[in-house]
């Protein structure tokens, strides 16, 4: 199935290169319940109506699949809608090329920042923490713990990757960050229950990481201790 579409996917001339990434590959993926993750690249021109049509086209062959669709300028940028150039470097190293050039090994090869990474944290808490004190965003609560299910686990994985411990299955990031670094205790697990124990985590998180910076050095980052 995976080399048909190749062959599908490389007969258009909008896609530029296309990967299939995620649980898809792993041990972990369940039949009828993950997703199968799909990357197009394509070209700078492509229009709205054309992302839904190629995203269309793979759902053709995968009917399970999610697919993110980026421009070539937004790829070689290292742009991503999670907002982390992480993402660029987990596809690369695990991901599978279904057809044309490698366009992503730019992007990949590009150092993390760890600014960059508390940054983003620190907007998602904030974010998080308007929802949690103003009752009329309330109705918010459900949407953005749906979007920080995917969000917050990304950012574990760029820390972890600036730790020196990278982890390439979402599903697990938020342990493996707890078991990486067991002096930020919590009780809170993946997936998260609810927006206020999230939000309650972030803001320990956003506090933890200034003075223990050291730890987020990349490779040469010094090994974590309880």
């Amino acid at each position: 199935m995976r080399d048909r579409l190749g062959d599908h996917l490389e007969r258009d001339h909008r896609i530029h290169a296309a990967w299939q990434y995620g649980s898809s590959l792993r041990s972990d993926y369940q039949p009828d319940v993950s997703d199968i993750d799909i990357l197009l690249i394509v070209g700078d021109d492509t229009s709205l109506d054309d992302y839904t049509y190629l995203a269309a086209l793979v759902r053709r062959h995968l009917p399970t699949a999610e697919v993110t669709v980026l421009r070539k300028a937004e790829a070689t940028a290292a742009i991503h809608p999670g907002w982390s150039r992480h993402f660029f470097i987990n596809v690369s190293r695990s991901g599978v090329l279904l057809c044309g050039p490698d366009l992503l090994a730019a992007a990949a090869a590009l150092p993390l920042s760890l600014d960059e990474a508390y940054q983003r944290l620190v907007q998602l808490t904030q974010r998080a923490r308007l929802v949690c004190i103003n009752p009329s965003k309330s109705t918010e609560a459900r949407f953005w713990l749906t979007k920080y299910q995917h969000w917050i686990p990304l950012c574990l994985m760029e820390l972890l990757e600036l730790a020196g411990a990278p982890e390439e299955r979402l599903q697990n990031a938020h342990a493996s960050f707890l078991q990486r670094f067991p002096t930020l205790r919590t009780d809170l697990t993946f997936p998260y229950p609810s927006l206020r124990p999230l939000t309650a985590f972030l803001e320990q998180l956003v506090r933890w990481i200034p003075p223990n910076a050291r730890w987020f050095d990349g490779p040469t980052a010094v090994a974590a201790c309880g």
